[in-house]
């Protein structure tokens, strides 16, 4: 329903319309409260972490490289968690 009332409004990319109500639909929303709150955590520190890049230095350059460092030590620390991914997939 909510994909077709989205194409009817001429929405871009109409199909993202039901990912929240398939989210909703999930019987384990203990889960999904979690990960929403890590999406957001997240979300947050890396805006933050951005913005602060930006703030330091204004270069293109420096900030793609800045934030590309940033990447990498997030890589890293996962692999480094046993397990990362059965706790990524399981709900």
């Amino acid at each position: 329903m909510s994909f077709v009332v989205a194409t009817a409004l001429g929405v871009d990319h109409a199909f993202w319309a039901a990912m929240p109500v398939w989210v909703v639909a999930q019987p384990w929303r203990g889960v999904t409260m979690e990960r929403a709150l890590w999406r957001l955590v997240g979300t947050i520190v890396g805006g933050t972490a951005g913005l602060a890049l930006l703030a330091v230095s204004p270069s293109p350059w420096v900030t793609g490289i800045g934030m590309s460092a940033r990447r990498a030590c997030c890589w890293m620390q996962m692999l480094r968690t046993p397990n990362w991914m059965q706790r990524s997939l399981k709900p």
